[in-house]
């Protein structure tokens, strides 16, 4: 790190500030970018969040290399570091984790019943290669914040879980490939499918899972697109052609619409993800409250479901439990007065915020697609045309 980085992380640290320990984190300060990493064992007790309070005078600051700076996430055990454009982990998130998304979690269940070798041979014995197929691959759409990356890493779990096989879970973002050398997206698109191939052998099998998909496949029909793009585009097609039965491709977006459509028909299933109802709201309050030991008995989480009908569940996590709950829970812990989280005091907090994420969602892509047809979409036509409200 240079000095002046070196600095600029100082200055940052000049107060108390809400980390993740570590992690990498990335701030800005002054209108630039900033990367430092927190060392967890020097980090104060965590508050619902999962978040840390650091004081410049007591947590110990791990300052990053230039080479950590610049360089991408890689391959390896825990994510690693390297020159792939990619990582790999082996995913805790469960099925039961995931807040709503019923649909998405059946089909989860399906698929791994589907690439046991045995089930499957019965299957086709029944019912023919025609209706049974391994479909190889998934696309996960709608809002943001409501549990698409989670449902690709339960997928992935389940794989690990209950297949007799080697399974590797793969995680690209779409716009981490990116590059602008002419032909190195291309080169960075091939190696990951080659990678994939490579991964699965002839016993393994691996859950290749692109984030935010619609900034690698972007539709090569559309306006002012540029050459590189489209070149991009024609690799995945190209690659998505070669995937093979040991490879699960799964893609992950919040404006479909955006995908070239014939990398949308690549994906031989499509299942919208919205956002929870208050039942399931209701669940994720539970959920997000079990760890935590000063709380009240006699919470009663549907009223906590109706007060955020229309939040994410990353609503819930970052803005109330993350961010407003957390910073007075610390804050009253380390001047020794530990407050009890009860119904009244979480209500409150939610009083204190209105939901964000659906309604400009709906907004942006009503005030671009009203009147069009979203082909191949209409749960999420649907689901804005219900949602109006929400602005």
């Amino acid at each position: 790190m240079s000095d002046g980085s070196r600095s600029a992380v100082e200055q940052f640290f000049g107060q108390q500030r809400i980390v993740h320990p570590g992690m990498t984190e990335v701030r800005s300060l002054n209108g630039r970018q900033i990367q430092f990493r927190v060392l967890e064992e020097d980090a104060y007790p965590h508050a619902p969040g999962k978040t840390y309070l650091v004081d410049p005078d007591e947590t110990k600051i791990e300052y990053a290399t230039q080479q950590q700076e610049t360089e991408r996430t890689g391959d390896g055990e825990g994510g690693g570091s390297g020159d792939k454009p990619y990582s790999t982990s082996d995913p805790e998130t469960k099925l039961s984790d995931v807040v709503g998304l019923d649909g998405a979690k059946e089909h989860a269940t399906s698929l791994v019943t589907l690439y046991d070798d045995g089930t499957y041979d019965e299957l086709t014995e029944k019912y023919s290669e025609e209706i049974v197929s391994k479909e190889g691959s998934l696309l996960l759409y709608g809002p943001p914040g409501c549990g698409k990356t989670m449902i690709a890493e339960a997928i992935a779990n389940e794989f690990i879980s209950e297949l007799n096989r080697d399974v590797v879970f793969m995680q690209v973002s779409g716009s981490d490939i990116l590059s602008k050398l002419q032909g190195e997206s291309e080169g960075n698109v091939r190696e990951i499918f080659e990678d994939a191939r490579a991964k699965a052998g002839s016993n393994g099998f691996v859950v290749l899972f692109f984030d935010e998909v619609e900034n690698l496949v972007q539709d090569r029909s559309a306006d002012r697109v540029q050459s590189s793009r489209v070149s991009i585009t024609n690799e995945f097609l190209t690659q998505m052609n070669k995937i093979e039965e040991n490879v699960l491709v799964i893609g992950a977006t919040n404006l479909p619409f955006k995908i070239d459509s014939a990398a949308s028909r690549r994906f031989h299933t499509k299942l919208f993800c919205p956002h929870p109802d208050a039942n399931q709201m209701a669940r994720k309050w539970r959920n997000s409250l079990d760890g935590v030991e000063l709380k009240s008995d006699t919470i009663d989480y549907g009223k906590l479901g109706d007060a955020t009908k229309g939040y994410t569940p990353a609503e819930v996590d970052n803005r109330i439990l993350g961010s407003l709950v957390q910073t007075e829970v610390i804050d009253e812990y380390i001047h020794g007065a530990p407050r009890q989280i009860d119904e009244s005091y979480l209500l409150d907090k939610i009083s204190e915020t209105d939901p964000r994420t659906i309604p400009e969602y709906v907004s942006k892509i009503d005030a671009k697609l009203r009147g069009q047809k979203m082909n191949g979409y209409g749960e999420l036509k649907e689901y804005i045309e219900n949602n109006r409200d929400l602005n």
